[in-house]
């Protein structure tokens, strides 16, 4: 095999993820808007309103057109989605934000790749256009991806620490673990601290504010919660969950950005115009 034909294969495979990613994100938000606009019968609201953005994104991204923009503005419509969620005090979890949000950051990171959307609105390839623009903007680039972690990440520990704040969160825990290995003592200390540590550190993810120690603080988080629930005699298999968090934590943590849409970012930057 040729050297040209062995980086054309990892090229065909991002492409068709890429497409495939596109095309699923696409009907989940056409479909969306459809459900709620016949649900609402055309009545204009806010709900309309929304639903009729959720159409429009859809088509945008079945169709391959301005796959990146259009990436961001589906992120928009699932923030927004997910507001009354986030509201609700009865909800303790919110990890399908999460699910979403990850989603739509693979598609950004795989947007330039793209090469299957309609090519008379595009007919240049966004890798030719990436290539053009040089590393710097490639660097830029990322910073969206990590924002959308951060956003899916925070808002969800923030939900669902905010929810246990509301309930007799902590004796019923203590009942729960009643008979298992882990000390009575502790395990009220540590669901007496968990719902504030997980409104701490997930607003502090989603802000972009210490956004290192946060985000290991989570980790910690996950990893006390997955040993508490072996403790429970729960078997491995069904902590699934567990490790889409800890993923989205390491990826967070991991890729190469610069976090600019960030307080940190923001309070890094020197002063101008002195």
């Amino acid at each position: 095999m040729s050297a040209e034909a062995a980086a054309a294969v990892p090229a065909q495979s991002l492409r068709q993820a890429a497409l495939l990613l596109r095309l699923t994100l696409g009907l989940v938000l056409a479909g969306q808007g459809l459900e709620t606009l016949a649900a609402s019968g055309l009545a204009l609201s806010w709900r309309g309103v929304l639903a009729a953005c959720c159409l429009v994104i859809g088509a945008l991204l079945l169709g391959g057109v301005f796959t990146y923009a259009s990436g961001i503005a589906a992120a928009l419509c699932l923030l927004a989605l997910h507001l009354e969620v986030l509201a609700s005090p009865l909800k303790t979890t919110m990890w399908s934000i999460l699910l979403f949000l990850g989603a739509v950051s693979a598609l950004l990171l795989l947007a330039p790749w793209d090469g299957h959307g309609l090519p008379r609105l595009a007919p240049r390839s966004r890798r030719q256009i990436l290539a053009q623009q040089g590393p710097e903007r490639l660097d830029v680039r990322l910073d969206a991806p990590v924002l959308l972690l951060r956003l899916g990440l925070g808002l969800d520990f923030l939900a669902a620490g905010r929810a246990k704040l509301h309930t007799a969160w902590v004796a019923e825990t203590v009942g729960q673990f009643r008979g298992t290995v882990l000390p009575a003592p502790a395990v009220q200390a540590f669901a007496a601290v968990l719902p504030y540590a997980q409104v701490v550190s997930g607003a502090a993810v989603a802000l972009g504010l210490f956004t290192a120690p946060a985000a290991c603080g989570l980790g910690a988080l996950l990893l006390l919660l997955t040993f508490g629930q072996l403790a429970l005699g729960e078997p491995l298999l069904s902590l699934w969950s567990m490790f889409v968090y800890l993923l989205a934590v390491v990826a967070v943590l991991g890729l190469p950005a610069r976090n600019r849409f960030s307080l940190d970012y923001l309070l890094a930057r020197p002063w101008r115009g002195r």
